[in-house]
């Protein structure tokens, strides 16, 4: 969480067909990968000469031309003092050298410089082109790093609709209408019958520019076909899709990203075989398994050394006289100690969340606004024991919020609550799309200083939203910063805290009410670090036993500190996590992950020892990732190491219950049983390589 018109962006995801989620860094790749070939030709005047030279040396991969031709049009551009069509020119190349480029500080360097040009001629510009690059080349700078999504996505938005009011059939306006329409319908609420309907008039209209004359070659028909074929697989529609597959290659043979990408995710037949796989599994990698003579924190306790039994994905049996059967693979535990999967009780999982959270040994994410359309996925693979690279995932689905109220800022539109009365309908249209439990927002900015104030929940609504959810089986969860917020929703009986609150210390009489109601507090330390500039998220991103298993994306928001909020204020976050924990409210161990200075998975062994270092001992912190969530959650099958339940586990070198940070040093992981692969992901391809 981080304060409005501070906070940048979540990561965001692209979602393709084949039920293929990729994380929303790869937006450089599929989105603007797929634009890589956007011919900006136009009536206006445009030097459609430069313009198909760049496209083919981009479409060739030829990086000395582009560079070359980059350098010629930057010294144009210079030269020319804000000539329009020279700086258009120039852009253009930087952003086909930007997609073209293995290298990505080169990139990011090319798309800022693009970024400026074009900001200063946009405004004066009275064609379509230009505000539709200038779109595209933000796009491309979110698609480098999403952070940045927050500032650049609506000022992208805002482009492309000048641009329809311009020339609202402009061929490459609707193609690039469509590619954004087509790519984000998960990520920010766009629409895929909107998208078709734009594609199919940019198809239309393509075909029309066509039909005027000889063309040099032109990648906008055969792209609208693509991204057509992408709309309607992701519609389900294969036949459909195949059939724009072939359009597409039927107008340019050798259009990779079709060939190589679009149709064997739809046909996986036509990929090339991958090997068969070894006819026996590696030991320890299936799902029955022992160990010998391990130290076990079972979610509520230390066992000293015991034996484990995992069988068909289970535990079978813990306890130091348990008998390991015969034959089976025996882990040793001497020196380590066995920790339930941990459970990671606030996050936002987008895009490959789930993988990055795995690696780290959590095993369970509790979302507290995310993707709806993952949800029934999400239920199927949480009941499932398949072998899985994903942490499980119980999800708020949509927040419950006023217009204009936190959580409608990031660029995707949401349904909002503006009437106490409509509660009730509101609340049960979240549990039809699946939402696990009902996240509300009580937050009107003023926590984070006198310039950021917006909407939220009223009293009433606050009110009615709680009595809807307890009405429909579920969970009351607060988003709220300050104490007089946390004490009302209280006072309504609201089932536990999002986050702690920064803005004054927690009185008695708050503490007594929590306790009373049985509330739960999940604290989010670690973000409220990131905003008040603590170096712990740039600390946990170099240790050595963190380091080697994170992916691009997870150093990236690392790297990530916001320092929006006053060094004292996580100060007083953690006096009042102290507090309510000596009174013996439940505290439950949570990141907001996908916020800058987190990232999934390695951030919960931050907030571990952020919860150590407010007070809790490290038994109670493993509690707060591991049973106190379970209990919380009703996770009836995970957050403990008993006979009968779910064989998510972590083993660690060392004590843990006597060294927090000993959760870092991860030996082996367990998911259903079956051993994880903590292998690093590959950092994500150079923009515009398939």
């Amino acid at each position: 969480m981080a304060p409005p018109g501070s906070r940048l962006t979540r990561p965001h995801i692209l979602s393709k067909h084949r039920e293929c989620i990729m994380s929303f860094t790869n937006f450089a790749t599929w989105l603007l990968g797929a634009a890589l070939w956007v011919s900006t030709g136009t009536a206006v005047a445009r030097s459609h000469a430069t313009q198909h030279e760049l496209e083919a040396a981009s479409y060739r991969g030829d990086l000395a031309l582009l560079e070359q031709r980059h350098g010629q049009l930057q010294a144009a551009a210079r030269a020319a003092a804000g000539n329009a069509q020279a700086v258009y020119d120039y852009a253009l190349s930087g952003y086909l050298l930007a997609m073209t480029s293995t290298d990505r500080s080169r990139s990011k360097a090319v798309l800022g410089e693009a970024t400026d040009a074009l900001q200063a001629v946009t405004a004066a510009a009275d064609d379509v082109e230009t505000p539709v690059l200038h779109a595209l080349v933000l796009g491309a700078r979110i698609g480098l790093n999403p952070l940045q999504g927050m500032m650049l996505g609506p000022r992208a938005s805002a482009l492309l609709e000048r641009a329809g009011a311009v020339a609202a059939g402009n061929p490459r306006l609707l193609l690039a209408r469509g590619i954004f329409s087509c790519t984000t319908p998960q990520a920010f609420g766009g629409d895929p019958a909107r998208a078709r309907g734009e594609l199919a008039a940019a198809l239309a209209a393509f075909a029309q520019y066509a039909a005027q004359g000889p063309v040099q070659a032109d990648w906008g028909l055969p792209l609208t076909h693509a991204w057509s074929g992408l709309c309607l697989a992701m519609a389900k529609d294969k036949d459909g899709a195949r059939e724009q597959y072939r359009l597409a290659l039927a107008a340019a043979p050798d259009f990779a990203w079709v060939r190589d990408q679009l149709l064997p995710a739809l046909d996986p037949a036509t990929k090339p075989a991958e090997p068969a796989p070894a006819t026996r599994p590696r030991p320890g990698q299936g799902a029955s398994f022992a160990l010998r003579a391990v130290r076990v924190f079972d979610g509520e306790r230390v066992q000293p050394r015991v034996n484990v039994v995992v069988r068909d994905g289970r535990i079978a049996a813990v306890g130091p006289d348990v008998v390991i059967p015969r034959g089976s693979h025996v882990v040793d535990g001497n020196g380590a100690t066995l920790l339930p999967g941990l459970i990671d009780a606030h996050v936002h999982a987008w895009g490959d969340a789930r993988r990055d959270a795995l690696r780290f040994g959590v095993t369970t994410e509790l979302d507290m606004f995310g993707d709806v359309h993952a949800l029934a996925a999400a239920r199927h693979e949480r009941n499932e024991p398949a072998r899985t690279d994903l942490a499980d995932l119980w999800s708020a689905g949509t927040l419950v919020t006023a217009p204009a109220g936190h959580g409608t800022e990031y660029g995707m539109p949401i349904p909002t609550l503006a009437d106490a009365a409509a509660a009730d309908d509101f609340v049960r249209a979240r549990i039809d799309e699946g939402s696990d439990y009902i996240k509300l927002i009580r937050d009107d900015g003023s926590a984070y200083g006198g310039q950021h104030h917006m909407a939220t929940l009223d009293d009433a609504t606050v009110k009615a939203v709680i009595a809807a959810a307890h009405a429909n089986g579920k969970l009351a969860i607060i988003h709220a910063v300050k104490a007089d917020d946390a004490e009302f929703a209280l006072a309504n009986g609201v089932d536990g805290l999002a986050h702690g609150f920064f803005d004054r210390a927690a009185s008695p009489a708050l503490i007594a009410l929590a306790r009373e109601r049985h509330a739960f507090m999940v604290p989010t330390l670690v973000v409220f670090a990131s905003m008040s500039g603590s170096d712990a998220a740039r600390t946990l991103r170099e240790d050595p036993r963190i380091a080697p298993q994170l992916g691009e994306l997870q150093r990236t928001m690392l790297d990530q500190v916001a320092s929006v909020l006053p060094p004292q204020a996580l100060a007083t976050v953690m006096a009042n996590v102290r507090a309510f924990h000596v009174a013996g409210v439940p505290i439950l161990a949570g990141t907001d992950a996908g916020n800058p200075g987190t990232a999934h998975g390695a951030s919960l062994h931050g907030e571990l020892a952020l919860l150590v270092k407010a007070g809790l001992t490290p038994v109670a912190a493993l509690r707060a990732a591991t049973a106190a969530p379970s209990d919380a959650f009703g996770l009836k099958d995970r957050g403990r190491i008993a006979a009968g339940l779910r064989a998510d586990l972590v083993l660690v070198d060392g004590d843990p219950t006597a060294d927090i940070t000993r959760t870092r040093a991860i030996r082996q992981v367990w998911k259903n049983g079956y051993v994880v692969d903590r292998a690093a992901p590959p950092d994500a391809p150079a923009v515009g390589q398939q």
